[in-house]
């Protein structure tokens, strides 16, 4: 026979089935681990069973997990509070509303983390005592441990607190769905460098704690600072894997990616000489020379890429060049063109894929025909050949002053020039 519920509880009921103090309770309600109570008269609150479990699990999490307060809050946050209290949800809103960010006993665990984050990468972890992170914050040592259990369960959790910055990031959906792997290093930096002014701090102290007389906060340390480097170095890996990048060491590449991020959100907050678009754009042309697969001419003189990226560009042996004219009629020569993310230009011949060799072609031109986007292709012999393009794909380009990017149905005319010194055709 299932067990019957409890019924609604006062405080010093719920204290005893817990075995919890009534200021603790009061303490998680104030940090909204637990949901507010149910309020019956002007100075009575009742609690039921959820509450109860809830206060269990917070315990179990507590004495045998080993998690802080701000771990647990972190972690609780991921399912709905409100589950088993919908008659409730108006008056947890409120609640939550009412009650300002220095109010919140939430603010006080972060407060305690940002502090920390200071005085650890400023005088060095071993140097700095919790008196003075309290002191600092004119807060008690009890208020202290009501958060963490010592000092190097705060430098642990000051730890995570960069991988819970990364993580967002990472999961945007712009970076995500991006299949390109050039592009996708510039949207990543974008993210970073619009939210840099929460990392300088952390990431000194992951430099510092690396360096630390203590093997465990070394090793600690590391791993955070790899799980931050982790989604580039898998990127990178995956990328040489598929041609798109030379033949180099995933590791060492993302970490001097990462230093090369770092300095540039560093420069751009300097003064207002370069803009985030400049910065992002700069950066785009360095990573596609530095790890572009370089093309070499074969026996008979021709270009015969390693990767199988046909439409990459390589200066110093001609390349894909060309002038493209946009749908306003702006004319602007370029090196280095390329379509998509593919090799050549990705098309289609009624229900069939086509993929056209760049270095073939004399020309393109681009049009609209009852909401599709179509291709006029001329080979340098002459051949012509209508197909179906993807007017989304992205056309990118090398100028002396950056990349130029411009989407397919933007594009009126592609005249490529082949070899050097050869005129680029007449649009």
């Amino acid at each position: 026979m299932a067990k019957k519920k409890r019924s609604h509880m006062k405080i010093a009921q719920l204290s005893e089935a817990s075995g919890l103090g009534r200021s603790t309770i009061h303490n998680y309600l104030r940090m909204d681990l637990l949901p507010p109570p149910i309020k019956v008269g002007l100075n009575l609150h009742l609690y039921d069973e959820t509450h109860l479990e809830r206060l269990r699990e917070i315990r179990y999490l507590r004495q045998i997990k080993g998690l802080s307060l701000v771990q647990i809050k972190a972690s609780l946050s991921e399912r709905s509070f409100q589950e088993g209290f919908a008659a409730n949800d108006k008056s947890f809103t409120e609640t939550s509303a009412l009650r300002g960010p220095e109010d919140s006993s939430a603010h006080k665990g972060h407060q305690i983390i940002n502090k920390a984050i200071y005085l650890f990468s400023e005088y060095g972890y071993e140097n700095v005592k919790v008196s003075d992170i309290t002191e600092s914050l004119h807060m008690g040592k009890g208020t202290f441990y009501l958060y963490f259990k010592n000092k190097q369960e705060l430098l642990l959790e000051c730890f995570r607190m960069l991988r819970s910055m990364i993580q967002p990031l990472e999961q945007k959906k712009q970076i995500v769905s991006q299949k390109d792997f050039y592009l996708k290093m510039r949207d990543r930096w974008v993210g970073f460098q619009n939210s840099y002014s929460s990392f300088p701090g952390i990431l000194n102290l992951l430099r510092t704690a690396a360096n630390s007389a203590d093997p465990n906060i070394r090793e600690k340390a590391k791993e955070a600072y790899d799980s931050v480097i982790q989604p580039l170095r898998d990127d990178i890996r995956a990328a040489v894997g598929q041609g798109k990048v030379r033949d180099v060491d995933p590791e060492l590449t993302a970490y001097v990616l990462w230093g090369i991020a770092e300095v540039m959100a560093f420069r751009i907050g300097l003064d207002d000489n370069y803009s985030t678009e400049e910065c992002a754009d700069f950066l785009l042309e360095l990573v596609n020379r530095l790890l572009r697969p370089t093309e070499k001419p074969n026996t008979e003189g021709s270009l015969n890429s390693s990767s199988g990226h046909d439409a990459i560009a390589v200066e110093s042996i001609g390349g894909l060049s060309g002038a493209v004219t946009d749908r306003q009629g702006v004319v602007t020569n370029l090196t280095g063109i390329r379509i998509g993310d593919g090799d050549g230009l990705a098309a289609r011949i009624g229900d069939a894929a086509i993929s056209i060799r760049l270095e073939r072609v004399a020309s393109v031109s681009v049009k609209a025909e009852k909401s599709l986007w179509f291709a006029e292709v001329t080979a340098e012999d002459g051949t012509r050949l209508s197909v179906c393009v993807d007017g989304d794909m992205i056309l990118t380009g090398n100028t002396p002053l950056g990349t130029f990017r411009i989407p397919v149905q933007d594009v009126a005319n592609i005249a490529f020039s082949h070899g050097i010194g050869k005129p680029v055709p007449s649009v």
